[in-house]
């Protein structure tokens, strides 16, 4: 066969071997290998390069990085002449990583048009299939997946910034016309990369988008234009509507709803419907339709657009509803609503219905004040404490309605043997228990009270406890505080510590909050 001109293997000649001898050796190749004829290596930085015999290994890796750091500038295409398929690079990339062939999908990876975006790209997938799997096994090979990704992209990232800012803000920004129009900052965005959003270019990027300085930083990208009279009024315009700023009128136009909501609520909530109310009608069903528009903004699946339209509506609301604030948007448009609505009922029940329903809803929409605050740096890092530390009181108050419940049930029964089945019965088993907790014992319950059945079944006076009661009860009370208020409540203390301590990425989630406002705002696109 040899004489034939096929060869079975390679012929790694004595040039060659030596030559991959002096690669071995250098500092930045892990490994080498001879394949069809050329000798191959691969960098620490997973670069593949190919070297002639006589070739200087330090110059050749540093026109290899160069010449990578010039395709690292994002791919343009005339308008209409962007491909209708998925580049080839891309597509082996993918490729290699759905068949879990990492180290080849690290050499695809160095072929993309686009490397920082395809790296985001890696990182969602691994992402993505954590979330669908409960193998254990297979979750631990994502995470690291995940982390080599994440690394990935925030190198690529650095180089980036650091030969071109600007070149870097646009790259962030730009949608990819084959990932249903997505940026790598809203990749990272959707799949909660912190440490990516942490570095510097992502957070300069969000805050001149958010104070309305971006604009102005691409004109003089693309036009090298000088601050002339008629640039700077330009500025002006693009710094009045900026996020930051629809974001301050947005929030004084709620003080003022809340302003005139209290002093309804307050002073003008007679038997007869005012104007004012009707104002405050008009003004949350203009907050209604704010919802439904956000709720016509949420991203679309691929496939969205083929199915029908009623799959298409659960979807929305599916998303909608989703999304951290919204359900308690909807829930204060609809309890206001509602309390509207049974102003004009005309009841003869001596219960305010109306008032009553109007009163949780201002609590409920002074609340949303939370989401708003939650933007400043300052504020927004107490409230997402705050918040963190509720999801832990959460688990905790769980324990303690065990201990809570057995301690009720116990005791009553102890201190008023053969009680009525009562609602009245139902409501002083949980009071006493529940007010124990924050130190009210009711000692005086035990005066003027009396045995008669007679009496205090109609409730003209409290009943006495049992002889056994006051004896047993005490005791069963002292272990019940011992255990509520002592040790569960050092617990929350703890967790609550504990929680501080692991906030090292406030600011990151501060800067996915901006963009989260920057995409409510129309200004942010994906």
């Amino acid at each position: 066969m040899r004489k034939a001109g096929h060869r079975l293997v390679d012929d790694a000649t004595a040039l060659n071997t030596g030559l991959m001898s002096r690669l071995l050796l250098h500092k930045d190749i892990e490994s080498t290998w001879f394949f069809n004829g050329s000798v191959f290596e691969l960098t620490k930085r997973h670069e593949r390069i190919k070297f002639d015999l006589y070739d200087n290994i330090d110059t050749v890796i540093r026109e290899f990085r160069a010449k990578r750091s010039e395709d690292l500038r994002p791919a343009t295409y005339a308008p209409g002449k962007q491909p209708f398929v998925l580049p080839y690079w891309e597509y082996m990339f993918i490729w290699a990583l759905l068949l879990r062939k990492h180290d080849i999908a690290k050499i695809l990876w160095t072929k993309t048009e686009h490397p920082l975006f395809m790296a985001l790209i890696a990182h969602n997938l691994f992402e993505a299939v954590k979330m669908q799997t409960d193998d254990r096994v297979l979750i631990a090979e994502m995470k690291k997946y995940l982390s080599e990704w994440s690394t990935v992209a925030i190198d690529c990232l650095y180089e980036c910034y650091q030969k071109s800012e600007e070149a870097t803000y646009i790259y962030l920004t730009m949608t990819m016309p084959f990932w249903n129009k997505k940026s790598c900052l809203d990749l990272a965005v959707e799949s909660r990369n912190m440490e990516f959003l942490a570095q510097q270019a992502c957070r300069n990027l969000v805050e001149d988008i958010w104070n309305g300085r971006m604009k102005d930083k691409l004109d003089e990208i693309r036009f090298q234009s000088r601050f002339s009279g008629t640039n700077k009024i330009k500025r002006f315009l693009h710094k009045m509507q900026s996020p930051k700023r629809k974001f301050a009128n947005n929030m004084i136009s709620y003080l003022v709803f809340l302003s005139l909501f209290a002093y309804v609520l307050l002073f003008d909530l007679t038997s007869n419907v005012s104007t004012k109310e009707f104002v405050l009608l008009a003004w949350v069903l203009t907050i209604l339709v704010e919802e439904i528009r956000q709720m016509h903004q949420i991203y679309h699946m691929p496939g969205y657009e083929k199915a029908s339209s009623c799959v298409q509506r659960i979807r929305k609301l599916k998303n909608y509803i989703s999304k951290d604030w919204n359900s308690i948007d909807v829930f204060t448009i609809v309890m206001f609503l509602l309390g509207f609505g049974l102003r004009f009922k005309q009841s003869r029940d001596t219960f305010d219905w109306p008032r009553v329903v109007l009163a949780v809803n201002f609590v409920a929409f002074v609340f949303r004040l939370v989401h708003l605050f939650s933007v400043e740096k300052t504020i927004g890092s107490k409230i997402i404490i705050i918040l963190r530390m509720v999801n832990d009181l959460l688990y905790v108050l769980v324990i303690m309605a065990v201990f809570l419940l057995a301690y009720a049930i116990a005791s009553h029964s102890i201190l008023y043997p053969g009680a009525t089945l009562t609602w009245e019965t139902a409501r002083q088993i949980i009071r006493k228990p529940y007010f124990h907790l924050y130190g009210e014992l009711f000692l005086d319950e035990t005066e003027d009270c009396t045995n008669d059945a007679s009496l205090w079944t109609n409730g003209t006076s409290p009943r006495c406890p049992s002889e056994t009661g006051k004896i047993v009860v005490p005791i069963m009370m002292g272990v019940y505080l011992l255990f509520s208020n002592i040790l569960l409540l050092n617990v929350i203390i703890a967790m609550f510590r504990l929680n501080m301590v692991k906030l090292a990425c406030t600011e990151t989630t501060i800067t996915l909050r901006y963009i989260r406002e920057l995409q409510q705002a129309h200004v942010w696109t994906g």
